[in-house]
């Protein structure tokens, strides 16, 4: 079946990172390989890849400009949480920051030697930990649940500076034109930091507080337009097309349409497992990959490897 990868060529180069491996993984078995950036490019050539290659720009670049006017009209969420002064946002999720305890703790510390106040959705793993470890929430930093993709962009895009370290919100906060400083000692985002609007640190409270400061008050002067200009889903369509007639004009088709096609999921984590899920519910005979051997395992026994490590999304 002929494949196109959206977001090829990013490399963070830490494979302790399933998505990383996930990546690399796809970028050698597709067919159309779309690059958010010229980096990306590079990346793929560095490693022999060059046939398929497409630069695009990225597609959260579409999404983004398209919801952040919708987001400003209708979201209430200021209202809703009473915010009527700056403030920063933060997010964690990350296992290598959540599992630990102590570098939790340093985040929180960090946090709460911010002179902002600190908005935390937080996500559900996150919580979990934190009340595992008994870690103590800081005055200034205000637990709220998760929100929708319209109510998070409001937040962002208002924020005096965001905090996280999730491979998206760090680039959409650079869409946005919101300073970032991601947790974490490396990103695949790495036009961010070049700009000088994402700063990489590791959980330490204190290079975590210089690192808000120079990032509230060193915003750099220039926003290079790294990742497109929010068309990149039209620039995809062209190569799409002969892959599409290429594939409704083969068996592949009716073999979709009888469910007589085996499907692959690679990737069987909260986003993957329940796609493969969906698939196999649906009637095609679905195959699972993933790095971690765990996981494999216990799906293999019949055991949910997401209950108790992704709370509330065990159904």
């Amino acid at each position: 079946m002929p494949l196109a990868h959206v977001e090829a060529g990013l490399r963070s180069y830490n494979r302790t990172m399933p998505e990383e491996i996930n990546r690399i993984v796809t970028d050698r078995v597709s067919d159309l390989l779309f690059c958010p950036s010229q980096v990306a490019v590079e990346n793929l050539a560095k490693e022999g890849i060059r046939e398929g290659v497409v630069l695009t720009g990225d597609v959260m670049v579409d999404a983004v400009l398209r919801a952040v006017e919708t987001a400003k009209q209708t979201s209430m969420i200021h209202v809703t949480l009473g915010i009527n002064a700056p403030y920063a946002l933060l997010t964690i999720h990350r296992p290598a920051n959540t599992d630990d305890p102590d570098a939790l703790a340093a985040i929180l510390s960090g946090c709460g030697g911010l002179d902002l106040p600190v908005i935390f959705p937080v996500h559900p793993r996150t919580r979990v930990a934190m009340d595992r470890a008994g870690i103590a929430l800081p005055e200034n930093v205000r637990l709220i649940n998760p929100l929708g993709y319209i109510d998070m962009l409001c937040l962002l895009e208002a924020a005096e500076v965001a905090l996280t370290d999730s491979g998206g919100l760090q680039k959409e906060a650079y869409i946005l034109k919101t300073p970032a400083v991601t947790i974490r000692t490396e990103t695949e985002w790495v036009e961010t930091v070049a700009s000088g609007w994402n700063r990489l640190v590791a959980p330490d409270a204190q290079a975590i507080v210089s690192a808000v400061a120079e990032a509230a008050h060193n915003q750099p002067e220039t926003h290079p337009d790294y990742y497109g200009d929010g068309n990149a889903a039209e620039r995809s369509s062209p190569p799409l097309k002969p892959l599409w007639r290429s594939i409704m004009l083969s068996d592949l088709a009716r073999r979709i349409e009888d469910k007589s096609a085996v499907v692959s999921v690679i990737g069987l984590g909260y986003v993957g497992l329940p796609v493969a899920c969906m698939f196999a519910q649906a009637g095609f005979q679905t195959w699972g990959v993933d790095v971690a051997a765990e996981r494999i395992a216990m799906l293999n026994a019949g055991k949910n490897p997401i209950e108790g490590k992704e709370p509330g999304l065990a159904e």
